[in-house]
């Protein structure tokens, strides 16, 4: 049996049950089957179904947000040497010429010392006309630059390569940066202890409001990228060049530092 659907549909306002009002459409067989198809998408009683609310982990909770920090000290194992070659000349071949036969000095002074050829590589190459004038009319010679990049892994020969490559004919020690090569394993020791900073600090927090931490909700770390600390050598290479004994060592790396930020929330007890 059909059921009829008015009896299943919800009346509307102004309108007499089971009559024609204004609101109201009459019955018709096409228009009855409109409506019975509609009407199984309709299940009395039943309540629609509702999305689960997003709520955060800490909501209705009361918590304690805190930050640790720890940095580990270490030796640097390996140093990356920037050089500068310039030359001038009138004659752009000269200048060239010149310049090649100076980094050719410096590339020697390298093997020497038992640096790897996968260790150095040129970054920079130029050769451009000089002029008289800002006019850039009247050429009166050419300047070749070259820039040499040397990964040294022995921080014991540090000082022979700096002296060794002025010697050769570099004009200029851009940078000299030292690093550790082990960084992954000092930024977890770092990791670790600022952890233990940040809880250390939140127990004494809630400690002193008489109340104790529980569990940890929210663990995020703040990038802080390592720091090395020592000598300007850029500086004291150009400014000190003099003739000192190479035994002696007086370029001191310094140490690599590598520091960690954690943020935590805890959960806060009574």
């Amino acid at each position: 049996m059909t059921r009829d659907v008015h009896s299943i549909l919800p009346h509307r306002a102004g309108t007499a049950r089971g009559g024609i009002g204004r609101n109201h459409e009459a019955y018709s067989p096409a228009r009855g089957a409109r409506r019975r198809r509609r009407s199984l998408c309709f299940q009395p009683g039943r309540a629609e179904p509702q999305l689960p609310a997003n709520k955060a982990p800490t909501a209705g909770l009361r918590t304690i947000s805190v930050s640790g920090d720890a940095e580990v000290n270490v030796a640097p194992d390996e140093a990356f040497a920037t050089f500068g070659v310039d030359t001038r000349d009138a004659q752009l071949l000269v200048a060239k010429r010149q310049n090649d036969e100076r980094v050719a000095r410096v590339l020697s002074l390298v093997g020497s010392l038992g640096i790897d050829a996968k260790d150095v590589r040129t970054d920079y190459i130029s050769v451009e006309p000089l002029y008289q004038d800002y006019d850039r009319t009247n050429v009166v010679g050419y300047a070749a630059h070259t820039t040499i990049t040397v990964t040294l892994r022995d921080m014991r020969k540090i000082e022979r390569l700096l002296l060794g490559a002025l010697e050769a004919g570099v004009n200029r020690v851009d940078a000299v940066n030292f690093a550790t090569t082990e960084l992954k394993k000092h930024r977890d020791e770092a990791r670790a202890l600022a952890i233990k900073a940040a809880q250390d600090k939140a127990r004494a927090l809630a400690a002193k409001l008489g109340q104790r931490i529980g569990q940890p909700f929210v663990v995020a770390e703040s990038a802080v990228p390592p720091a090395w600390a020592g000598q300007q050598l850029a500086q004291v290479a150009i400014t000190e060049p003099g003739e000192p004994d190479l035994g002696v060592g007086s370029i001191v790396p310094g140490h690599v530092t590598v520091r960690a930020k954690i943020l935590v929330t805890f959960q806060l007890l009574r």
